[in-house]
């Protein structure tokens, strides 16, 4: 009993630094997407000034495509295209908590489930239940 507690009492300092080190990574990495963020969000300022906006279209096998369409009426552009294209969403780009000013236009696909034959204990041929 008292090696093993001479153990733990020997980890105490790692565990204390690794703790103090992974809280300064997790602040870091805070400031850091913070800043990105900013960027991007100045990035698109100067697309307003010039009355641009961008949309990123995300399809199938996150195949990623960006388009520039003019800002003036685009809510409605989106709306329209909404409807149109049931299949498909819009939303706003929020990085970080910061709201960038983009949207980001996304299909959405369907999920199916297949029936697992591994998983199941029943008689393929009749369909009854060995359990039971």
């Amino acid at each position: 009993m008292k090696k093993e507690f001479n153990t733990i009492k020997k980890l105490v300092p790692l565990i204390y630094s690794l703790g103090i080190a992974s809280t300064g990574i997790g602040i870091m990495s805070g400031v850091m997407v913070k800043m990105f963020g900013e960027e991007i969000k100045k990035r698109l300022l100067e697309f307003k000034l010039m009355g641009v906006i961008e949309i990123e279209i995300h399809n199938k096998h996150n195949k990623t495509k960006i388009e520039y369409h003019l800002l003036e009426g685009i809510e409605k552009y989106l709306d329209n295209f909404v409807k149109k294209n049931p299949k498909w969403k819009y939303e706003k780009e929020d990085y970080a908590g910061i709201i960038t000013g983009r949207y980001i236009l996304t299909r959405v696909y369907r999920t199916y489930h297949k029936k697992s034959d591994e998983d199941e204990d029943y008689c393929h041929e009749c369909g009854r239940y060995y359990d039971v």
